[in-house]
């Protein structure tokens, strides 16, 4: 009978103590584009309806296309993102990305080595039948 208590007791207690790791309202930020006005539009909406204060709302001056250059995503959101967000560090857990914001950032070159030759990969060449593989330097 003793065994049956123990798990019993700490199921219960575990059932009073409030979630821990539960994400809220207050923890959501998201990010728009004030150059498509939807995107102000299903923020403001989503807000209301997860009940996410509107001060969480951060908007951007970011070109309305799906893609953007590494060099824009720099200056137009990542630098201004971690400027908003420095007073706020340790509140934000989730940043949400709405409609209108680029979704990814493309290479401003089509051959990503001819800017910076040190990411050019080193030549492998494939070792004996057992699997293994050598890596050779590049000559050049």
């Amino acid at each position: 009978m003793n065994r049956l208590r123990s798990p019993l007791a700490l199921s219960c207690l575990l059932m009073l103590v409030p979630s821990v790791g539960a994400l809220g309202p207050k923890d959501v930020y998201l990010l728009v584009n004030k150059n498509v006005p939807e995107s102000r539009q299903i923020a403001e909406h989503y807000c209301g309806k997860r009940g996410v204060p509107r001060d969480h709302i951060l908007s951007f001056d970011l070109p309305a296309t799906e893609d953007v250059s590494r060099s824009v995503f720099e200056e137009r959101l990542a630098v201004p993102l971690r400027k908003q967000l420095q007073a706020r560090r340790d509140k934000v857990k989730v940043l949400l990305s709405i409609y209108g914001v680029p979704l990814r950032r493309s290479c401003e070159s089509k051959d990503p080595y001819t800017k910076n030759p040190r990411l050019k990969p080193a030549l492998v060449k494939p070792g004996p039948a057992g699997g293994t593989f050598k890596i050779v330097k590049d000559s050049k």
